[in-house]
């Protein structure tokens, strides 16, 4: 029989704390990045077609790989901090080395309580497989119920694919499994004055909100009078901001990285107080 050391008692803990570690260099890698110079601007480009002026964002400078690659750290040390803690739940109640466990997390009630539902392949027919209470056989009856109060479907201020778990553990599995979840430069413009424009009237006809990535339009402006002449360059007046984030085509959606991240700790810490009672 498995005898356990103090060590293997309290791991969830150590990796808690190492993801801590990795979240600490993430923010200093960040500070270190966006704190020489501006990597990000505003620019104005005349569409002749339609006559009107496009402002669009342009990064200038994207965050090394090493940042991406500390994210990725965060994020496994974050899950593995989970499923430790479910293998010491099992053995804490039943004296299983348990080989098969996880801490489940689902976004829906159903894949949950049966499992997701797998598509037909050749003759078997469509099929539930693998729910989230077998990730945890043989806990106490008690924590059971808590893990399942804690899944991401049962989150009530938000969607269930947005809750902080949900993101861990898709962020997790891509970066394990297929790509770096990458950390990429945003424009985030807090506010657009074209009063600079000399002597020439114009009015806005359209303008984003949120996060630009690099070439993204962010507004729309045409002149009043078709006869008017900009002298020169075009010059805005910008509050710009830069920011991190996720690329939009993963499952970060272009969500602000340190966000995401402080959010992921903060809910992990929330389930190691919820069963502290049975560890």
């Amino acid at each position: 029989m498995l005898q356990p050391t103090p060590a293997s008692l309290d791991s969830h803990i150590r990796k808690y704390e190492r993801a801590k570690e990795h979240f600490e260099a993430m923010r200093s890698e960040v500070v270190a990045f966006l704190k020489p110079s501006r990597p990000c601007d505003l620019v104005v480009q005349f569409d002749g077609e339609s006559h009107e002026y496009v402002v669009r964002a342009q990064v200038l400078r994207q965050p090394p790989i090493r940042l991406s690659l500390i994210v990725g750290d965060c994020l496994h040390n974050a899950r593995s901090a989970l499923d430790h803690l479910v293998w010491q739940l099992i053995f804490k109640h039943s004296g299983k080395d348990a080989t098969r466990c996880e801490f489940p997390i689902f976004c829906d009630r159903d894949d949950y309580l049966l499992g997701p539902l797998q598509p037909a392949q050749g003759k078997a027919a469509s099929h539930r497989r693998n729910p989230g209470g077998r990730k945890i056989t043989g806990v106490d009856p008690r924590v059971k119920a808590i893990i399942e109060r804690l899944q991401p479907y049962n989150r009530t201020d938000g969607p269930a694919d947005l809750h902080p778990l949900y993101l861990l553990h898709n962020l997790d599995n891509r970066d394990k499994h297929r790509v770096l979840n990458l950390a990429i430069t945003t424009v985030r413009p807090q506010g657009l004055n074209l009063s600079n424009l000399v002597n020439v009237r114009h009015r806005v006809l359209s303008q984003a909100t949120g996060a630009l990535e690099d070439g993204t339009e962010f507004a729309r402006f045409k002149l009043e009078r078709a006869d008017d002449a900009i002298p020169g360059k075009v010059y805005l007046n910008t509050n710009l901001e830069s920011e991190i984030t996720f690329d939009k085509e993963g499952p970060g959606r272009g969500l602000p990285v340190a966000d995401v991240l402080d959010g992921i700790m903060q809910s992990v810490s929330d389930v190691f107080v919820a069963l502290e009672p049975f560890w």
